[in-house]
């Protein structure tokens, strides 16, 4: 399959009056056209930064101190990195070539504006439509995201709307213009099981409809069990698994996404009985990232000497399947 997207050794600080926070140390990854990539790990692992990254729309106080973003574009390679964030450039790649879904829609969206016509302001800027033109667009795309009366509904308001609806109305917004790259960030999050299913049905099929590749990240694993083809596992700011999404439900090698298999709920008869199994510890502090490997103090695999000194680099123990972990290193490495 040909690539769309690289990232390479993305690196980013934030700095507050606490100190530097760093949220994510070295990330590698690539997307490859018309793949769902899953990035799955615990809240402040990384994974939202890591996404804003890649479009350049991370806050104020934050800082990028390395890395490559490459985006494939025909037959061009395009490093967004060094597109001036705020250029004609990455303005005309933003919301038309890669759109985001944002964690929140009730947030994301502008209190004061309906929200058909925040969809049109994407579909004017980065098409040749007239209002007229791009009302009908609108209108057509939130009938596809399963918006019932869409030619009324694009004038309310977005506290109007309930949770899904807001949702499907956001995902409609990312879609407008049919971009190459969605990257969705939690788009079932505070939605009941029933939108959930309907929501990442309704993103199955749009992308098969539009061709397009998808980033998906989450804290569910069950989600990503759902869409994805491909999975990261995130911990404190870096990628420590990666593999197929069977390789990482069947056959897990890092402590951590075995832990986090382990932790979802089962229905069988025999589980019912058993104690839902957690990962003991906390998630060490960001401004002061310990030595080694940081999930020592929480894996049930810890080698004293080894795992608090030596931070394992991500390795290919198999073909696609890579993992962070001193347990897959011989002894002298």
């Amino acid at each position: 399959m040909s690539k769309l997207l690289e990232v390479k050794n993305l690196t980013v600080n934030f700095n507050t009056a606490e100190g530097i926070v760093r949220a994510v140390r070295g990330v590698d990854f690539e997307v490859d056209k018309n793949q769902v990539l899953g990035i799955v790990g615990e809240s402040g692992c990384g994974k939202s930064v890591t996404a804003r990254a890649v479009l350049n729309v991370l806050a104020s106080n934050s800082e990028i101190m390395n890395g490559e973003v490459i985006y494939h574009k025909n037959n061009e390679k395009i490093d967004l990195l060094k597109l001036d964030k705020d250029g004609k450039e990455i303005r005309k790649i933003r919301g038309k070539e890669i759109s985001m879904i944002f964690q929140e829609p009730m947030t994301s969206f502008s209190p004061v504006h309906t929200v058909g016509n925040q969809i049109m302001e994407a579909i004017l800027l980065h098409t040749g439509l007239d209002k007229k033109e791009a009302r009908q667009r609108a209108i057509s795309i939130l009938e596809e995201v399963g918006i019932p009366e869409a030619q009324s509904r694009i004038d309310d308001y977005p506290y109007q709307l309930s949770g899904g609806m807001r949702q499907r109305a956001m995902i409609a917004m990312a879609l407008s213009c049919e971009p190459s790259l969605l990257l969705a960030d939690e788009p079932t999050t505070a939605l009941d099981v029933t939108i959930q299913a309907q929501i990442l049905d309704l993103m199955r099929d749009m992308k098969e409809e539009f061709g397009m590749s998808i980033i998906i990240i989450t804290h569910d694993i069950g989600v990503i069990a759902e869409i994805a083809d491909q999975v990261a596992v995130m911990y404190l700011g870096r990628v420590v698994e990666e593999a197929s999404v069977d390789d990482i439900f069947y056959d897990p090698k890092h402590p951590y996404t075995r832990a986090l298999l382990k932790s979802i709920p089962k229905i069988t008869k025999k589980d019912q009985k058993e104690k839902l199994l957690s990962i003991e510890g906390t998630v060490p502090d960001a401004y002061n990232i310990p030595s080694g490997c940081t999930f020592h103090n929480r894996c049930e695999e810890y080698m004293a000497g080894r795992c608090d000194k030596i931070q394992p680099e991500l390795i290919e123990i198999s073909p696609s399947h890579k993992v962070a972990c001193l347990l897959y290193e011989k002894e002298g490495d």
